[in-house]
């Protein structure tokens, strides 16, 4: 038994150590790179609901007027919550892990592609480690989900030429993504499903009815919901889609969108690269070239490769056009995307001499292999980029971790001033606070603390405040400035203490300040 697992171990073990590494760097340093925004505390409050009792029918709110997505990123996140007692660094680390399931589907996609060996394991690790791979696994909402799921779709058409059973998988998997990232996923149903005649080289109503079947199941909760509250989603979609004093103009579009959408892309292969527009297009160049070779090629054997052509193509064809969310386009809509474009990258890259005029290699000292070199490197200088600002090297100040650290320095102080309960308020530019609370709720519990009151009374000795900056200037003049002065109404304030980007004070009531010999802290012009 010992010799089969050794002899399997040492077959497998280019797949383990690229699973092992890939895997160790979403993982790496995870305390600084977790953030922990308004999303993340609302879903962390669900969850926390959920694994009470409280089930619910649908998911998070999205960009259209008075939709929500389906309950799947609640459900599939209660297990991190019961693992580690709701934890906020726990739960971040089990969607971590769900978007960690994607990484052997990224090698099983690269090997069906690429017939040598080598380039497949390129291929592998260029998925695994693109910036949008990396930075769609360590951003905790619910696009992340969607990388294992469009992967596992891909695989499913990969085999659904042959097997109605993989060709309803891959429907049922769209239809899951829907619950991601639904502007993205939507675009993906309809033409998938008029190209069913094509990928199963047949016409059969069996087909049809099956993949419409596997997408429909996925949204009975939503239609439970709708059923229970009469109708209140659609009411409301229809409501929103009236108001259209609200849209982008076409013409806006047409100027805005293109270059938002190369924006975009670019991020998702190079990161933010300095002076990264030019990259940006030569890789482009590679892209377009490889699927216009795949395109016009006529063989059977790449019906593998017109699937990704087919998925690459089609979310930006309906972008151009699209003006859901009032006509507003947001990056994290491609998350999953690079999944479709490293692919065609690579195979552009090992086609160049395919694709580009001959006159480019004629006429001049390059040579396919040192173009193709020259772009890989601007490829791996995107990774690196990467890993050095987001993992390896990151100061968060920011994040979870700060957070957590503005909050002990509030009960550390309120110890201090003998203050029980303590009383903490908070500011922050969109006045959501409920990451603050999730975390209060949280620290308290694991340090055996009374949970601090977040709303202050009359007649409060000593109160505390937890600041983010503000937005703009703007938005100090005519938000933070009366909180601030409704807040400090009748204190002193007699510290201040910046911790990462937020700064905590403590204000007394000038009575209590002078019985503590406390003097008024400094204060910024």
């Amino acid at each position: 038994m010992k010799q089969r697992l050794l002899n399997w171990f040492f077959a497998h073990k280019p797949f383990l150590l690229y699973l092992f590494l890939t895997a160790s760097i979403r993982f790496w340093n995870f305390h600084n790179t977790l953030f922990f925004i308004w999303d993340q505390g609302r879903d962390a409050w669900k969850l926390r609901e959920i694994a009470a009792g409280n089930l619910t029918l649908v998911g998070p709110t999205s960009g259209l007027h008075g939709f929500f997505l389906g309950p799947l990123w609640y459900y599939v996140g209660v297990p991190g919550y019961w693992l580690s007692g709701g934890n906020p660094y726990g739960i971040g680390l089990w969607y971590i892990f769900l978007a960690c399931l994607a990484l052997p589907l990224f090698w099983h996609l690269a090997h069906q592609l690429f017939a040598h060996k080598k380039q497949a394991i390129v291929t592998a690790y260029f998925l695994a480690l693109a910036p949008g791979s990396i930075e769609g696994s360590l951003q905790i909402w619910n696009p992340l989900l969607a990388i294992p799921l469009m992967a596992g779709a891909l695989a499913a058409f990969f085999a659904a030429r042959n097997s109605r059973l993989a060709l309803a998988a891959g429907f049922f998997l769209l239809a899951c993504t829907l619950q991601a990232e639904f502007a993205y996923a939507v675009f993906f149903i309809l033409p998938m499903f008029l190209a069913i005649p094509w990928i199963r080289q047949k016409v059969d109503w069996r087909d049809f009815v099956v993949s419409g079947l596997s997408v429909g199941v996925t949204g009975i909760p939503q239609l439970a919901f709708e059923l229970r509250n009469n109708w209140i989603m659609t009411r409301s979609l229809l409501q929103g889609l009236a108001d259209t004093e609200k849209l982008v103009s076409w013409k806006i579009l047409a100027q805005t969108r293109p270059l938002q959408l190369f924006s975009a892309t670019r991020n998702l292969l190079l990161s933010n690269i300095p002076w990264g527009t030019v990259p940006g297009l030569l890789i482009l160049a590679c892209v377009v070239g490889a699927m216009y070779l795949l395109l016009k090629s006529k063989k059977q054997t790449d019906y593998k490769w017109k699937i990704v052509t087919l998925f690459a193509l089609i979310p930006y064809a309906f972008f151009l056009i699209w003006r859901g969310n009032y006509g507003n386009f947001f990056a994290y809509y491609l998350t999953p995307h690079f999944i479709f474009l490293i692919p065609l990258v690579v195979y552009g890259l090992t086609h160049l001499k395919d694709f580009l005029p001959e006159i480019v290699f004629t006429r001049s000292s390059l040579k396919p292999p040192l173009v193709a070199a020259g772009l890989t490197g601007l490829l791996l200088y995107g990774i690196w980029h990467t890993l050095a600002g987001r993992i390896l090297f990151i100061e968060n100040n920011a994040g979870l971790a700060t957070i957590e650290r503005a909050i002990e320095r509030v009960y550390t102080w309120s110890e201090s001033d003998a203050i029980s309960p303590t009383n903490m308020r908070v500011y922050t530019p969109n006045g959501m606070t409920e990451q603050y609370d999730y975390v209060l709720h949280w620290y308290a519990r694991k340090h055996n603390l009374p949970v601090a009151r977040t709303s202050r009374s009359a007649d409060d000795p000593v109160w505390y405040v937890i600041l983010e900056p503000a937005a703009s200037d703007t938005a100090a003049r005519f938000h933070f400035a009366p909180w601030y002065a409704e807040t400090s109404q009748g204190g002193i304030l007699v510290r201040r203490e910046q911790v990462g980007v937020l700064v905590v004070e403590t204000w007394m009531e000038p009575n209590r300040a002078m019985e503590n010999g406390l003097l008024p802290a400094p204060t910024e012009e």
